[in-house]
């Protein structure tokens, strides 16, 4: 059950910088690429990745606190 449970907190880390580098590059694309013809196509794009991630992190997210309960409770 350890091992599962450092497995689903890397995840959830790896999940949580990418979702933070996802969103400095959309900060970025936004500045300077408000003028461009595909801006709001990008935008919308980049916006939708980032909400799957988000789910993906809520995911993680409930799996770790249940793992942990589980492991307390196990103890």
């Amino acid at each position: 059950m350890s091992k599962m449970y450092n497995d689903i907190v890397e995840r959830l880390n790896n999940k949580k910088e990418e979702l933070t580098k996802l969103q400095e590059q959309f900060k970025v694309m936004c500045h300077n690429d408000m003028q461009s013809q595909c801006f709001e196509q990008n935008a919308i794009h980049s916006l939708i990745v980032m909400q799957r991630l988000k789910s993906e992190i809520e995911e993680l997210e409930y799996w770790e606190m249940y793992v942990r309960i589980q492991m307390t409770n196990a103890d």
